[in-house]
This record gives C-alpha cells, structure tokens and sequence, in this order.
C-alpha cells in the first residue's frame, strides 16, 4: 500500500509508544513521527527540507497547548494535511468543537481504539484529499432567486469567503429547469440553490418537476423562510438534500450547506455504485466454477459457493479456521515460503499448485492466483482455486508412459545394438563361404546352380549392409560425446575429400553460404552431411549435380526463412541455426516428406537405386540429438 507520513503530537511517552508499536504491527505503511509539544510540531511542519506529512495525529492535552489551538494553526498554514483528534471518553462537546474547527475525525481513547486506529487515519486521509480536490475544483451553483437584494449579498459573500463557489443566477423557476436536460442527461450543475418563494412556482414544484419527472440526482438545496419548518420537511420528502433557513447569519452557513448537499448526492452515488459492483461480483462468483476467496488476518473472511465443493466445508466453518487448516502437510512449506516472501515485498510467483485435505480427509491438488487487495478498508488478499486433482493424475499416468517408454526404446535400441553386432560374426562366415562357392564353383555347374550362387552372394552382401547401417542408426542416441564448437565449413570440407571419388565421378558442383561454427558431436556433423550429400548424387537427374549447403539463424521455434511469424516466439532456448542442403536431383513429392525418413522406407527398387533405406533416418535422429 502507499506510505502515509503521520505526524503524532502526544506528551504521554507511554501512550505514544503503545501506539507506534501497534501501528507497526497492524499497519506497517503508515510512517510514524512523534513529538511532545505544539512547538515542536509547529517546528517540525515548518521544516522545508523534512518529507511531508499528510497527516497530524494530536492529543487533546498538550503541556504547552490544546490541540484545538494546534488544529486552527494547521488548518490556516498547512491546508493540505488532513487532521485528527485524539480525546477521552465524555469529550462529547469538546468533539463537536474540533469538527466545528475544521478536523476530519476524531479518535476515543477507548477500548480496542489502537485497531480501529488504521482505519480512521486512512479514511481522514482519503475524505480530506476530496476536500480540497473539491474546493481546487469549482463547485458549480445554480442560484434561483427573484430578490436582486438577496441575489447580491450572496454573490458578495461567497466571492470573500468561498470563491471556488461559482454562483450562476437565474430568477424563475422556468429559467432554472431551462439550464437542466429533459430527462437523466449529463449536465454542468453541481448544484441547484432555489429560493422556496419563486414568482412562477414554488420550490416544491420545481422539486416535483425535477425529481418525478425529469428523474435528476441533482443536489438541490432550498431557501425558506421564518416558520417554513413543516414546508422543509414536505421539500425533504419529495427529495430535496437539504434545506436553509433564512435565520441571522444564514450565509455563514451556505458555503457548508452546498458542499454537503453535493457530497452527500457523490456520496450515494459511489454507494450505489459499489452496491452494482458488489452485485455484480457476488454473481459472477456465485457463477464461476472456481472458488474464490478472500482471506484477512489469517481468517476466511468471504467464499463463494465453489468453495464449498472445493474443501467439502461449509462457508461459516471456513470463517473460523485459517489457511493452513486447508494446506497438506507435503505442501507447507512451498506456501509458506511463498507467503513470508511476499510480505518482505519480495516478487513471487501468484499463481502455484499445491496439495489441500477436505473436509472428508481426501486429498484435492489445487492451481491457486493469489493477489492483495483492500478489504473493508483494511488489506486482504484474495485468491482463486481450482480443481486440478484429475490433471495431475492424468500428468503423472503421462509421465509414468514416458518413463516407460523412454525405458522400452533404450531397450530396444540396446537389444537392437547387440543383435546386429552379435549377427556379424555368423553372417561373416556365411558370407565368406557363398563368395568361396562363387569363386570355384562359378562355369563348372549348370546355368541355374551360378544364378543361384549369385543371389546367395547377394543377400549376403545385403545383409551385410544391412546389419551395418541397422548399427549405425543404433549408435546415434547411444553417443557419449558431449557437444563442442564445431566449425561447420571444416565438417564439410572433410566430407568432400571422403566423397572425391564420388564428386569426380559425377562432375558434381559442391558450393555453400558462410558455415557457422556451433555446440555439435563432431562425428555426427560428418555423417549427417556424408549422408545428405551422398544422396544428392545418388539420386541425380541427367544434368551434373549441384549441390548448395546454407545457414540461417533464427529464434528458437521460429517460423521457417520466407514464412512470417504469427506471434513472438515463446521458446526460452538460445537462437538456433536452420541449415538446409539444396540440390538439382530428382526430389521427393510432398506426400511422402515425413514416410522418407523413417528407417528402412524406399521410394525406389534396388535394380534402379541400391541401399538399405535407412540413411535419412539417421540423419533425423542426428538432427533430433542435437
């Protein structure tokens, strides 16, 4: 909340320090100041370079002064500091005294009147500061009177005692009600001061007209006579705010007079207001389906209906118990680290989940928003809860899937490992022995007995392969490697001299933009573009192959180079580089962008293209590594 600076004048040391300790304790941001004399608070108002006070707390009995003296003085030099009265019980006359001098409260030493202390300094604070907003600000007057004798003591009364009044003058009631809307419009009149006795009609139909049929909240004030009581009354009930009497020194009345009248109409309009707000709050607690909660001085102090089903208690059970009745043990010390942080000021989060027990023992996880606000006039935070009990079950059955499937493909993997390591040593010596066959058997048997040699050498040598690439794609999670900069044209250069037979071969062109250096496995670099660059003039058209490898970098999860981004990327991680390797081949169609690159998938017979079908596999677990 906003500090408050309060300058308390009291001479009882004992009483002022019973005060400054519960102010600390009940309201830690009002700022406390104390002396023990009028001088010396004349003196410490006086300082220029001290910090203002918006507030001076005085004690009735000064031991070189009263405060009422010290309250003339604030209110002539210091109109801007709001002022309150500290008396003892039976003060009654001494009260109306202090009020009458310009106070704006009063506080009795009496019972529990340190904890209702907060409360009066913050509402004296708050009505002074619209005190002076309204005399900084014209009060606009519509004077309806016929006299000119009366019209002009008026107008030279309020101009030296309440210029910020702004008298506007008209002397029939038809005049009057011609300067106000027809109905419930805005309009410029704060408000109307009528005489009861108007040429055209009385004030109790100018009354009549505004109230009943043009329905205005506009303050009116009438002016009546000598034995006009019965008539005043009558004007109270058909809605006037309030009415004058024209008694010896009325107009030492009126500058007050008005300005009640219109704060009194501000006034039941903020209520109403509030009222509406309130209204419309409870409804929309009432409808929510998370429970709400506003939670003071350790106590439930307002719930909706939600949080019935929430905790399985009751709305006035919940008023007797705490917070952390509600709290699972497991989850304490997460809220209370979280509460003794937010009382230091420190920022946390307002919104976490943690466990609570109902009513009925069962356990219910919650996603709490936790916020402060003013309630009655006091602080309070508040708080919406819901019910995530069923997510949280369903996110640790996920877990529980991930963790067994994370498991079950490390298995797989593994087993996949040993099996084609373990079939080497066999497949070797099958192998090993059809090419003998071949070599001595092939042109001494028949035709049939070659060509069936011949698949035999085949299969062997495809198997053969087969085992080794199967390895290959087993080996890319199972790397131990860890990541370092790696320089990206240094891994391509490499891969170009392993690949020179092949280029020649082909008369492929091999060129690339600036190659970043990036946290990479080496190794892995070096085979993910063998691949690629492989396939490019594996797969050529007629023309020679060209072949363009490029880096971009990017936000991660950033939309592909050419594409817009739709909104700013949510990814924490650091900027990622999208490397794309671009050739004149004969391509792949669009429907079969993601089939290529699971493992073992062809989109061409052997006879036309030889290979396992498993290198763009590898290449996506490299890329999904890294």
């Amino acid at each position: 909340m906003k500090p408050i600076n309060v300058l308390y004048v009291e001479d009882n040391p004992m009483d002022a320090d019973l005060t400054a300790r519960e102010l600390s304790r009940r309201a830690p941001h009002i700022a406390l100041t104390i002396v023990g004399t009028v001088q010396a608070a004349q003196a410490r108002l006086a300082q220029p370079e001290g910090p203002p006070y918006d507030l001076v707390l005085i004690d009735r009995q000064l031991p070189d002064g009263d405060g009422l003296s010290l309250l003339s003085q604030i209110r002539g030099q210091h109109p801007d500091t709001a002022t309150v009265i500290i008396t003892g019980a039976g003060d009654e006359e001494y009260v109306v005294s202090v009020l009458k001098a310009g106070a704006d409260d009063y506080v009795v030493k009496h019972g529990d009147y340190l904890a209702r202390l907060p409360n009066v300094l913050e509402a004296a604070l708050e009505n002074h500061r619209r005190a002076v907003a309204r005399q900084q600000r014209p009060l606009r007057v519509l004077y309806a009177e016929h006299n000119p004798a009366d019209i002009d003591l008026t107008r030279r009364h309020v101009a030296r005692h309440a210029p910020y009044i702004h008298l506007e003058v008209v002397h029939t009631a038809r005049e009057a009600l011609g300067r106000l809307p027809p109905d419930g419009q805005e309009h410029d009149i704060d408000v109307l001061l009528a005489d009861l006795r108007l040429p055209d009609m009385n004030g109790l139909e100018l009354l009549k007209e505004i109230r009943q049929v043009r329905r205005l909240d506009l303050p009116v004030v009438l002016v009546t006579g000598r034995g006009d009581e019965e008539t005043a009354l009558l004007a109270l009930r058909l809605g006037a705010t309030d009415y004058l009497p024209k008694l010896p020194n009325y107009l030492n009345r009126l500058p007050v007079v008005l300005e009640n009248a219109f704060h009194r109409v501000e006034l039941a309009r903020e209520r109403e207001a509030l009222r509406a707000s309130e209204a419309l709050f409870h409804t929309l607690a009432a409808l929510t389906a998370g429970a709400i909660f506003i939670y003071q001085d350790e106590r439930f102090v307002y719930g909706n209906p939600a949080i019935e089903e929430l905790t399985g208690y009751r709305r006035d059970e919940l008023h007797t118990m705490r917070f952390w009745d509600l709290v699972h043990p497991d989850s304490r010390e997460l809220v209370r680290a979280r509460g003794l942080a937010r009382q230091r000021g420190e920022a946390v989060p307002g919104r976490y989940e943690f466990k609570i027990v109902r009513k009925d023992g069962t356990e219910r996880w919650i996603d709490l928003t936790a916020g402060a606000l003013t309630w009655q006039g006091r602080p309070a935070a508040i708080g919406t809860a819901f019910d995530i009990t069923e997510r949280k079950h369903m996110e640790e059955q996920l877990e529980r899937v991930i963790g067994e499937l994370t498991r079950s493909n490390a298995e797989l993997e593994r087993f996949a490992y040993i099996a084609s390591h373990d079939l080497q040593e066999p497949l070797r010596m099958v192998a090993s022995f059809v090419q003998l066959l071949a070599e001595r058997y092939r042109g001494r048997l028949d035709e049939d007995a070659d060509e069936f040699i011949g698949y035999a050498v085949e299969g062997a040598q495809r198997m053969q392969q087969l085992i080794l690439d199967l390895l290959a794609f087993s080996r890319v999670n199972m790397s131990v490697r860890p990541f370092a900069a790696t320089d990206c044209e240094e891994v391509l250069a490499h891969v170009e001299h392993s690949l020179g037979s092949e280029i020649a071969e082909t008369a492929a062109q091999i060129t690339h933009d600036p190659l970043p250096t990036v946290l990479a496995d080496r190794a892995q670099l070096v085979q993910l573009f063998s691949h690629l660059i492989f396939n490019a003039l594996k797969f050529r058209g007629p023309a020679a192959p060209i072949v363009h490898v490029s880096a971009v970098r990017r936000p991660a999860g950033g939309p592909p180079p050419g594409q817009a981004a739709t909104s700013a990327p949510t990814d924490q991680r650091p900027d990622e580089w999208l490397f794309s390797v671009r050739d004149n081949g004969i391509g792949i169609e669009p429907q079969y962008y993601e089939y290529i690159f699971d493992a073992f998938r062809r989109l061409h017979t052997r006879r036309h293209y030889p290979g396992t079908g498993i290198g763009l596999a590898i290449c996506k677990k490299i890329v999904e590594r890294h």
